[in-house]
């Protein structure tokens, strides 16, 4: 049974448009440049957020190094607890009602909200990591290897008050690929307070760097951490066997230089209504088409992506944005002849990535419109479910793909 395993599933997506820490912790001030960083024993109330009796915060400073007034003060801590690394953030806003926040899934636009970033830099690999988060508990994470597709595990509380909001994140130690080993790592926070009216935008961080953004890695302070830090790290290296699928990502990506996802099982039913909108596609991220130089350009109309199998069925979700949704051009084609000339999207699904092997070929427009084709030497292939729903600033596709029948019928003769 398929869905049994774990699937690891190369595809290729072609879009063709027309219309062109405290408890022993010394926490430093900021104009020192070592930041050492020390386990703390219990450091949380009952509703698991910094007790509030850790004092000595990091304030936050205009990021541009000038001395005017700052409307948003920031407070901040870091710490270590169980081998994870421990941000907390108290972000006072005179205008706490009208806090600016509209992004809420995962690795959105969250810099155009008020927001929190994250920026860290490994100084043995150069691994650079770079964290967000807004009011509503949205967070965008990526790295310098495999960019959106770095999927850390996170804890994460966010709270919004009459004084503005205040947020508290932490990351295991490991994902950043610290070790007693490899004990710092450089790093900077900052906050993006939105403009509004009254108010300008204001932009605050830990350490000023002279420009408009806190992720320059040569203003980054180093973390130096305790022993102590990565003794619950130690303990459950010992009973761990298995790779974790980040580990099996990074490994993929390594060997082929390729952008590679994951894609989880759901045992959530899937309907299949072009809404996307099932609990399942809530619980997966999305991830962004990139052009044929390898980029993101957000002056272009972007598209995202998402993918999660159950019983047999791969299923395949994706969002098309457009500027003019009624200048998208396509027609009802029977059989899905000369879709080519449609707006439309086009998929590519193989056990591996030589095209001299068999491969499932799908390409669908606004209408629905569907062609399938299996390789160079199979007729079309009717194992397909597919709706596509129109929406403002958006067209959405799902569709389902059921690979038993790719199995067999010997058109994928392993996994």
């Amino acid at each position: 049974m398929i869905s049994k395993f774990k699937l690891y599933i190369f595809l290729c997506f072609t879009i063709y448009p027309l219309h062109l820490l405290y408890a022993g912790a010394s926490i430093m001030n900021s104009n020192q440049k070592t930041f050492p960083i020390s386990e703390l024993k219990s450091p949380f109330d009952a509703k698991g957020w910094l007790k509030a009796d850790i004092k000595r915060d990091i304030e936050f400073i205009n990021l541009d190094g000038k001395e005017y007034p700052i409307q948003g003060e920031t407070r901040s801590k870091i710490f270590t607890h169980k081998g994870y690394l421990y941000f907390y953030f108290e972000c006072l806003d005179p205008d706490a009602d009208h806090l600016v926040y509209a992004e809420s899934g995962r690795d959105g636009e969250i810099w155009k909200d008020d927001s929190l970033e994250i920026n860290l830099l490994d100084p043995v690999s150069k691994a650079e990591f770079k964290i967000a988060l807004n009011p509503i508990a949205a967070v965008s994470d990526r790295d310098s290897i495999l960019h959106y597709k770095w999927n850390p595990k996170y804890q994460l509380l966010i709270e919004r008050n009459n004084k503005g909001w205040r947020a508290q994140y932490a990351v295991p130690l490991r994902e950043l690929n610290l070790s007693l080993k490899n004990k710092q790592i450089s790093c900077n926070t900052g906050r993006n307070r939105q403009g509004r009216p009254g108010a300008f935008a204001e932009d605050t961080a830990w350490q000023p760097t002279g420009t408009i953004k806190a992720g320059v890695s040569k203003f980054f302070r180093t973390l130096k951490f305790s022993k102590e830090s990565f003794m619950e790290e130690r303990e459950t290296s010992k009973t761990k066997t298995s790779q974790t699928p980040e580990q099996i990502l990074n490994f993929i990506h390594a060997q082929y230089k390729t952008p590679v996802c994951f894609v989880p099982e759901t045992k959530d039913p899937v309907t299949i209504d072009g809404s996307l909108s099932d609990l399942a596609w809530t619980k997966v991220k999305s991830n962004d088409l990139l052009d044929k130089e390898g980029s993101l350009n957000f002056d272009l109309e972007n598209t995202r992506f998402k993918s999660i199998h159950s019983g047999g069925k791969l299923f395949i979700g994706l969002e098309l944005f457009e500027k003019d949704m009624k200048g998208i051009q396509g027609k009802k084609r029977e059989n899905g002849k000369d879709l080519w000339q449609d707006d439309s999207v086009e998929v590519f699904l193989s056990p591996n990535r030589s095209s001299a092997n068999d491969y499932l070929h799908i390409i669908i427009n606004s209408l629905n419109s569907v062609y399938t084709g299996r390789g160079k030497k199979h007729s079309e292939y009717k194992g397909i479910e597919s709706s596509v729903k129109k929406l403002k600033d958006r067209w959405v596709v799902e569709m389902s793909i059921d690979l038993k029948a790719l199995y067999d019928s010997n058109v994928f003769p392993a996994v």
